[in-house]
């Protein structure tokens, strides 16, 4: 699976942990890049993670209607591995 994070300048073990989660593929885009660049490509990612805590609204609209035109799943959580871990076992019921 891969994993697109966007949002937080820093994971600190969150991508360790995705990775023992399953995730073979991890790339981090930094809430303030990502919102300045305006080029987000979602389509060759299985998940999009959100988070929430260090990112603009114009950006997860912009994260929101590029997910659902691409098909993609969307994960919103706080920069926390206890947070996300939650939101990901709801989708993949783990």
């Amino acid at each position: 699976m891969s994993a697109l994070i966007i949002g937080g300048d820093y994971l600190g073990k969150i991508e360790e942990k995705l990775k023992s989660f399953g995730f073979e593929r991890i790339k981090h885009c930094p809430g303030r890049w990502c919102s300045r660049s305006g080029k987000i490509h979602l389509s060759n990612f299985d998940i999009v993670i959100v988070l929430v805590d260090f990112i603009d609204h114009n950006t997860v609209e912009i994260v929101k209607r590029k997910a659902k035109a691409a098909n993609v799943k969307v994960v919103f959580s706080k920069r926390c591995w206890s947070c996300l871990h939650c939101e990901l076992r709801k989708i993949f019921k783990n």
